[in-house]
């Protein structure tokens, strides 16, 4: 179960639960530090969950929670890092929310080509330009600096 709640740090954000003291977690602080995202209007449709939230930047924005937006440390041993949204129109980002080192971000078109190549800090948040993009599909690789740690995940750019 998913809700919005403020544990006296983080403002309000987006928690889940499975009914237990011990399974009820943080799952994202989209506005970053004490302030709010503000998570509301829950909406459960085909498996993913829409909701609106104010992540300090963009203002209110519909969000889309996949199971695959979450890179977890026990899938790829990287850290957990949010990819939105998808899909894309003007801008993709990508934000960790836990320091680790600093990662390689390649986005790749349908024929291969690397149409963005950029290094993510170790604690940053990054918004890359899209708008340039064809409508279309992308591979998005993360690759950890200094490991052999790897990710990839399908992007779709729409127009």
């Amino acid at each position: 179960m998913y809700f919005s709640a403020d544990n006296g740090i983080n403002g309000h954000e987006l928690w889940r639960t499975d009914g237990t003291e011990e399974g009820t977690v943080l799952l994202f602080d989209l506005n970053k530090g004490s302030a709010s995202s503000d998570p509301d209007h829950f909406t459960s449709y085909q498996n993913d969950l829409y909701f609106a939230a104010n992540d300090g930047v963009q203002g209110s924005e519909l969000w889309r929670l996949l199971s695959d937006n979450v890179v977890s440390t026990a899938e790829t041993g990287i850290a957990e890092i949010l990819i939105f949204p998808n899909p894309a129109t003007d801008r993709l980002t990508i934000r960790k929310t836990e320091e680790n080192k600093n990662l390689q971000i390649r986005l790749h078109d349908a024929n291969g080509r690397t149409v963005i190549n950029s290094t993510l800090l170790r604690d940053a948040s990054t918004d890359f330009n899209v708008s340039h993009l064809s409508a279309g599909l992308y591979l998005l690789e993360i690759v950890e600096e200094g490991t052999a740690k790897k990710y990839a995940k399908k992007i779709v750019i729409v127009r």
